[in-house]
């Protein structure tokens, strides 16, 4: 059985840092690296804000490396060393969810070297956790001015921080709403009570918070179903809908992050959610009678039979009046009525993320012979 999440989502950074103290690492890349002499090896990996990257590198022959850094792409350094050999495990925090470049450089004078590297990240909540830590590549046109030996780009760099908000967390679950057994006496047995009985419930409130103009968190109802049946014989022909319903349950389950809040799924969940009915009618037993209204004294359903099912679009607010009447002279029967809810519930969280600008140079920059190259650009692969 799939079980609720238990934790839940807050943008308070104490609550961010005591669940990065404990999180588990998850693995970007784990790999070894060879280092001509004079020349140099860089990584690019996405990454999320809030994310603590843990960087371990070493010389495998405890051999010097000229320089190592990393940085925010294009250009905010946040870790280097020089004439190194590594061996001690750097944490660097990411604020906004952007392009980190990993770089190993050696000095020309030296013979080749060769580097294992260890690149980790702790997610700042389990929903960031499957983060793609790919990098996109966009290739482009870009001029250059040449004069003599020297060459500059006919930009500058400018990052911004934005913060944006994005879906955090959606959940599908079904809620029994009410599962219970009345005993109804037969129209002769009226000594004894009364041959109709009256059953309530109500749909869960809608929620949206912190308003429903602009929520953080929401909780809707989208559908819900009831299943009324008379006797051990209606019981019978549940319990095998139930048998018949238990594969495509798991696969819902696992599609919709589908999660319950009743003794388990059945087929009166699948009812509910995409309407299909696993249900029948026995060929034999007693019947009721029942009629479904609203709170608006409204009559939605009505009808005579041993089993009665249906999924409800509409309405899905408010309380709701079940009459059930027995119309048998003698005998008395027990009517089950069982009813489900599916509450879709969604949770956005703010996330700051890096916009990379390109600002062409002034006028009286633009001096020297002009270049054309292709020049590619990492970006961020999840969204």
């Amino acid at each position: 059985m799939i079980q609720k999440f238990l934790s839940r989502l807050s943008t308070a950074w104490v609550v961010l840092a005591l669940y990065a103290a404990h999180a588990q690492p998850v693995s970007v890349a784990e790999l070894t690296l060879k280092i001509p002499s004079g020349d140099e090896r860089v990584l690019y990996y996405s990454f999320a804000a809030g994310d603590e990257i843990l960087f371990l590198f070493n010389e495998l022959e405890g051999k010097k490396i000229k320089e190592v850094d990393v940085s925010a792409w294009p250009n905010q350094l946040r870790y280097a060393d020089y004439e190194t050999t590594g061996g001690r495990e750097q944490r660097i925090a990411v604020p906004a969810t952007g392009v980190y470049r990993f770089r190993f450089r050696n000095a020309a004078a030296l013979g080749e070297r060769v580097v294992q590297v260890s690149i980790r990240r702790r997610p700042a909540d389990e929903q960031r956790r499957m983060f793609d830590t790919n990098v996109q590549w966009e290739e482009r046109q870009d001029t250059f001015y040449r004069k003599g030996n020297r060459e500059w780009p006919g930009w500058t760099d400018h990052v911004e921080i934005r913060s944006r908000t994005v879906l955090a967390r959606s959940d599908t679950n079904a809620v029994t709403l009410l599962e219970k057994t009345e005993r109804i006496h037969s129209r002769s047995g009226m000594l004894y009570g009364s041959n109709t009985a009256e059953v309530r419930f109500k749909l869960p409130a809608n929620q949206y918070l912190p308003d429903r103009n602009n929520p953080m968190s929401v909780s809707e109802v989208i559908s819900w179903a009831y299943w009324i049946g008379v006797g051990d014989e209606a019981d019978r022909s549940y319990q095998e809908a139930n048998l018949k319903a238990l594969g495509q349950l798991a696969d819902l389950a696992t599609g919709l992050k589908l999660v319950t809040t009743s003794s388990g799924y059945g087929a009166l969940a699948l009812l509910a959610l995409k309407g299909v009915a696993m249900f029948s009618n026995p060929p034999k037993g007693d019947n009721v009678r029942y009629t479904l209204w609203n709170d608006k004294g409204r009559a939605l359903e009505k009808g005579n039979s041993i089993v009665a099912y249906k999924r409800m679009e509409a309405p899905l607010q408010g309380s709701f009046l079940l009459q059930l009447e027995n119309d048998n002279v003698v005998d008395g029967i027990n009517v089950t009525v069982k009813v489900l809810a599916i509450v879709h519930q969604k949770q956005w969280r703010n996330e700051d993320y890096t916009v990379y600008k390109r600002i062409p140079l002034p006028a009286d920059q633009r001096d020297g012979q002009i270049q054309i190259r292709s020049v590619r650009i990492p970006h961020v692969a999840s969204k």
